[in-house]
């Protein structure tokens, strides 16, 4: 009885030793893919983000472009790119696929003057930001209104034209949906 008993142990423990192999087997192998595809990702070029963007322009409605256009900058960021120049260069020209007659237009262009404005790529900025002010000039309000106020106090400030700075900062003072924290940087 002792004998079949150590037998039958024996046999258990070496069923329960194939099923954890197994599973470690799988696991492993899961590790290992998970590895290989995120270290041989590949990076987008310029080139190759601007045709991926012009795949998804056409593909939706006009109506709809800009929208796309917006979740897809939004969803691709510097990481996605080569490196942060081809990124940046890469935003840039993405602005051939910004519609000014679509909705989505000014968050298009405060998408892009922001990023650029916050990697310090002010001159390339302020084109994006200036069309913005025309907008708001011209009598529309947008959501984001607040922080363009203090991007473009910023962007004045960089080119030292500071009586436009002071006048844009305290817009975004006098703006009533600005937090405390953006409050005491400004």
């Amino acid at each position: 009885m002792l004998t079949r008993n150590n037998q039958t142990h024996t046999r258990t423990t070496l069923l329960i030793f194939r099923e954890y192999t197994g599973l470690l087997n799988s696991f492993l192998v899961v590790v290992c893919l998970l590895s290989m595809t995120d270290s041989h990702a590949q990076k987008r070029t310029v080139s190759e983000g601007l045709e991926e963007l012009e795949t998804i322009v056409h593909s939706y409605s006009s109506k709809k472009a800009n929208k796309e256009v917006l979740d897809f900058l939004t969803a691709h960021q510097e990481s996605e790119f080569t490196d942060e120049d081809n990124y940046y260069r890469f935003l840039q020209e993405a602005d051939t696929f910004f519609n000014e007659t679509q909705d989505y237009y000014p968050e298009l262009l405060f998408f892009a003057g922001r990023k650029l404005l916050l990697s310090k790529r002010h001159q390339e900025a302020f084109s994006y930001l200036y069309k913005i002010e025309l907008l708001i000039k011209s009598g529309n309000s947008y959501a984001f209104e607040c922080e363009f106020h203090e991007m473009m106090g910023l962007s004045y400030f960089f080119f030292k034209r500071y009586e436009q700075s002071k006048r844009a900062l305290n817009k975004s003072l006098e703006c009533g949906r600005i937090t405390e924290w953006t409050r005491i940087n400004i």
